[in-house]
């Protein structure tokens, strides 16, 4: 039986994706730029561990990194640690186009919750950080490394 606040950060979570979806589409970008924000925040990491962590099918993820190399975004660069492995990084295009969305969408989520009180928006912000960590650590124990 799922509890009530877990129904409701799902809906949350849900509706929030919806909202930035529907922005990103209204400035002409396409959904999966959210990608390139991941490899700014969390990379270099591997084209299997980026599928993991979003949660997207394999032959979609290949197409859309393949897409990114082809236009100059992502460089796919040998794993140090395992040579049949391949990295993905952004270059330095991939960087100042990721940095401009990461921008765009932090400005659209201070248009959504920038008029809260203060002690609000503090109040959230730790519920927040709490969320995160415990997603990152359950996620790795349930579904292994890069979940």
């Amino acid at each position: 039986m799922t509890s009530s606040v877990a129904r409701q950060f799902r809906d949350l979570v849900c509706l929030y994706n919806q909202h930035q979806r529907r922005f990103l589409h209204s400035r002409g970008l396409p959904p999966q730029q959210h990608m390139l924000i991941l490899l700014l925040h969390r990379g270099p990491i591997t084209q299997g561990d980026l599928g993991r962590i979003i949660g997207l099918d394999k032959s979609w993820v290949s197409r859309v990194v393949d897409r990114f190399v082809a236009d100059g975004l992502v460089e796919r660069e040998p794993a140090e640690h395992d040579r049949r492995s391949v990295l993905l990084n952004l270059t330095a295009l991939g960087t100042e186009q990721a940095e401009s969305i990461d921008a765009m969408l932090d400005e659209f989520a201070d248009r959504l919750f920038g008029d809260l009180p203060p002690e609000t928006q503090k109040r959230i912000g730790k519920t927040l950080d709490v969320l995160t960590e415990t997603l990152w650590q359950r996620g790795a124990a349930v579904f292994g490394k890069g979940a």
